[in-house]
């Protein structure tokens, strides 16, 4: 299996932490929407709400983006308590209770390097799709990316829990909703610009314009 370390872009590589499993708030880490130690939960909700305001769908409410906030980092009572009082360290989601641990696309592995297979893997639930402009690229579509995610948790794995194919509903979904591209009125990720976000931790103009620059 062919892999890419996490740092091979030197500019991020000083605000992204290999232990954040999630490729979307690794982008907004990167790009310095969240910080890179610990972040206000009132931020971290701010920042993901907004970018998530596309038109496609309704964006999730803060109070909602900062409870799976807490879970997510609850790997312990203290860890817990830190993020309501201190805020949200990324690397807390890392082997915390919403952590799938090899459960899901396998794209990011426990050491935060990117995995060439798994992100070329992509291309055979995707179709063509003709963009705004009217360029065909690959893309994957909500029934795509469903059976994506049914085969993911089909895949043999020692750690795989009753609930984890549910929790990846709130991930290439949401992802869908944040990057989706329309045709004909119906979204898709482009795979092209998800092969950007993992490896260069980098998210597509359309979506930061919605965020205001950080002081």
């Amino acid at each position: 299996m062919s892999t890419t370390n996490n740092t091979a872009d030197a500019s991020n590589q000083a605000t992204t932490d290999a232990k954040n499993p999630c490729p979307f708030l690794r982008a907004l880490q990167a790009l310095g929407y969240i910080d890179s130690d610990r972040e206000s939960l009132a931020t971290v909700s701010q920042v993901v709400t907004v970018t998530m305001d596309n038109g496609i769908g309704k964006p999730s409410k803060s109070y909602e983006i900062k409870l799976i906030a807490l879970l997510a980092s609850g790997k312990s009572v203290l860890t817990f308590f830190q993020t309501l009082t201190q805020g949200l360290r990324l690397s807390d989601l890392r082997f915390g209770p919403l952590d799938k641990q090899g459960v899901g696309s396998r794209i990011i592995d426990l050491e935060g390097n990117i995995s060439e297979d798994q992100l070329m893997r992509l291309d055979s639930f995707a179709a063509d799709f003709e963009d705004e402009s009217g360029t065909l690229e690959r893309g994957l579509n909500e029934a795509a990316l469903n059976k994506m995610m049914d085969e993911n948790f089909a895949r043999p794995s020692k750690r795989r829990r009753w609930f984890d194919r549910l929790l990846m509903n709130g991930e290439w979904p949401a992802l869908l909703q944040v990057m989706g591209k329309n045709h004909l009125s119906e979204p898709y990720l482009s795979l092209s610009e998800v092969k950007e976000l993992f490896v260069d931790r980098s998210l597509p103009k359309r979506v930061t314009k919605r965020l205001l620059p950080r002081e």
